[in-house]
């Protein structure tokens, strides 16, 4: 208990030293920001999030000339769940932000149950987007716990002492801690994912960004109730105006994907102008931890270069 105790004390100081609260028109939202400087890229985090999660999700880029801001949505860690209630209001809590950070335009990259708002964002103010991603992203209703894995997975591991059990795997049994993250969002069985997982275990990079993901997945007590309204936000997906977004876009998803169904990927190729799709044949739902990765970073980077303002 005094380990866990230390931790979680730790976990929550980590998150109060790295983060800022911005004061908002629509409320306080907490974020962070990293890069070199230049055009700005706002990162919307998966389920469960944070801007913690989303700076991960540019852990490739952070020496590259762009401004990289992360943010919590309604319930995640420093802002407040009362803040916004429906996909409609987190649209407005990103402009909010970008209005108080100075922010005229962005490139909007969204991972996961990041999606709608990075979508919903893309069509309502095509104005102030120069470049859309969308990495496994969801598109079309989606419901976490459709699945028997993906149920067990949350509950076992979204939780304060499932992420715990995490993060001491994560540092005495490494292999082990790659294994059970692939695994758990992965189509591959058998001896191809036994296959996938041997050259993952010989890259050093695919265990920091394991440990990286629990860290930004933990602790979920003060994660728990941002959680829960992105579920009911992706419950209650009719339709994404998804025609509207006329930035640039590229949508990278893992034809491996057990989460987010490459369906997602599908929709929003179909239904936006111009729009570029990478299928990786390897990657899961956490396409870093692939052997698609070098792939998908090099294309990723091309991609912000590109249309780079």
């Amino acid at each position: 208990m005094f380990g866990y105790n230390t931790w979680k004390k730790q976990a929550n100081n980590r998150l109060l030293e790295q983060s800022k609260v911005a004061e908002t028109a629509m409320g306080p939202i907490q974020y962070a920001m990293g890069g070199k400087g230049g055009p700005a890229i706002i990162l919307n985090s998966g389920i469960p999030g944070g801007f913690d999660q989303g700076m991960l999700m540019a852990f490739d880029m952070g020496e590259l000339p762009y401004t990289l801001i992360g943010w919590s949505r309604p319930g995640y860690m420093g802002t407040p769940a009362d803040v916004g209630h429906t996909l409609e209001d987190y649209v407005e809590i990103q402009a909010a932000l970008m209005d108080a950070l100075d922010i005229p335009t962005a490139a909007i990259y969204g991972a996961s149950g990041g999606g709608p708002v990075t979508y919903a964002f893309a069509a309502k103010y095509p104005d102030r987007v120069w470049a859309v991603l969308g990495e496994c992203a969801v598109s079309q209703y989606y419901n976490l716990y459709a699945n028997a894995v993906s149920r067990l997975f949350a509950d076992i591991f979204l939780s304060n002492y499932g992420s715990y059990w995490l993060t001491n795997m994560a540092n005495k049994n490494p292999e082990a801690a790659i294994r059970t993250v692939v695994s758990g969002g992965s189509k591959l069985k058998g001896k191809a994912l036994q296959e996938e997982l041997a050259l993952l275990y010989q890259d050093p990079v695919m265990l920091e960004i394991t440990r990286e993901l629990i860290s930004s997945m933990s602790p979920m007590n003060n994660r728990k109730a941002g959680m829960n309204k992105d579920v009911e936000i992706c419950r209650a997906i009719k339709t994404l105006n998804l025609e509207a977004i006329t930035a640039p876009t590229l949508i990278m998803h893992g034809l491996m994907d057990h989460d987010v169904d490459f369906s997602h990927a599908v929709n929003a190729h179909n239904r936006i102008k111009g729009s570029e799709l990478i299928a990786l044949p390897k990657a899961g739902h956490v396409i870093p931890l692939s052997s698609d990765y070098h792939h998908y970073m090099t294309q990723k980077k091309a991609f912000f270069d590109r249309y780079r303002p």
